[in-house]
């Protein structure tokens, strides 16, 4: 029986998440081709903020920033503060507002989990990354015998008063 709820839920899902491409494709991307794709895509060879829009990962992913969008969270989302022009430092696009019925299809996409119908959906990795900083990190350090001094009240008090 359980069974069976599981299997049910997750198809309702997969319908759902096939049921918001056309929503995506007629109201989303081409709102993003016409405001965004200029400034934020591999494909048009320019990410600026390193926000890349060109896949679903990418937008989650987020830029210099941080995190753009939170799916099915719109509220939290910093992508809708820069559309809606209520972040400090953020207003997108930077040629002018949107419409209010273009910012609301954007909440609403966010809303419904920011489906995107694109098969080629790979995060991109940046290569300004510092390996030898990165080898610093504690984690890859070699171990060090850290033996706690001698002390008349005992070990765990060592440890308490650090």
């Amino acid at each position: 029986m359980l069974f069976c709820l599981v299997a049910q839920t997750y198809t309702t899902v997969v319908v759902r998440a096939e049921d918001d491409f056309p929503f995506f494709e007629t109201k989303i991307r081409p709102l993003m081709v016409e405001h965004c794709y200029e400034c934020h895509s591999v494909k048009h060879g320019v990410v600026e903020g390193n926000f890349n829009m060109d896949t679903r990962n990418g937008m989650l992913s987020g830029g210099d920033r941080g995190i753009a969008i939170v799916a099915g969270r719109p509220e939290v989302s910093l992508m809708v503060e820069a559309i809606k022009y209520t972040h400090d430092e953020l207003e997108m696009p930077p040629s002018g507002r949107l419409a209010a019925q273009e910012i609301q299809n954007v909440v609403d996409w966010i809303s419904r989990g920011a489906k995107m119908p694109d098969g080629d959906d790979v995060m991109l990795l940046s290569t300004d990354v510092d390996f030898m900083q990165a080898r610093e990190h504690w984690a890859f350090r070699e171990l060090v015998d850290r033996r706690p001094a001698k002390s008349d009240s005992g070990i765990v008090d060592y440890w308490i008063r650090r």
